[in-house]
């Protein structure tokens, strides 16, 4: 790529391939990969080209990675993977790629924090659903104590909830 540097950072330190992997430009990540980008390079936060793709919900973006060997346990600073934070946000299509990638859907951030407490918290039925079928620990908790099912009735997700106890998933008792 004649003139255009594709290991440039901006001010938070993303790349070319970490801007164009966020805004789903799978052509420019393909031809940015195919000219040198690393597809492990991290910003400032630590964050990877497929973590800001599985944030901003891109599966070709997503797939496309993953077939150039881009690392699904990649964390960012706090820990938070490619797969906590798509189940967050609620991508289900990033999240189903992800495990049938082998994503580990147990794998803990620093303050204990599963993918399936990020979709219980932000309110995420089809993904609990999704975790629970593909055996995530739904008793599982956080450092400080909080389960999946706690972050639901603490953030009145009452739908998630109904079938985390109808699965019979502990409440924790944290308020």
């Amino acid at each position: 790529m004649k003139g255009i540097e594709v290991e440039s950072r901006d001010i938070n330190g993303n790349t070319p391939l970490i801007n164009a992997s966020g805004h789903g430009h799978v052509e420019i990540v393909e031809m940015l990969l195919d000219h040198g980008a690393k597809v492990e390079g991290k910003d400032n936060n630590d964050a990877t080209p497929l973590y800001s793709a599985c944030q901003e919900g891109h599966p070709p973006v997503v797939d496309l990675l993953i077939k150039k060997g881009a690392n699904l346990e990649a964390s960012a600073i706090d820990g938070c993977r490619p797969l906590h934070t798509a189940c967050g946000k609620g991508h289900l299509p990033v999240v189903d790629l992800l495990i049938n990638n082998g994503a580990n859907i147990e794998a803990s951030q620093i303050d204990g924090w599963r993918p399936l407490h990020y979709a219980a918290c932000y309110g995420q039925l089809e993904i609990v659903k999704a975790l629970i079928a593909k055996g995530a620990d739904m008793n599982a908790l956080t450092n400080d104590g909080a389960s999946a099912l706690g972050w639901a009735r603490r953030n009145n997700h009452t739908a998630i909830v109904t079938f985390l106890q109808s699965r019979g998933a502990a409440d924790d008792g944290v308020n």
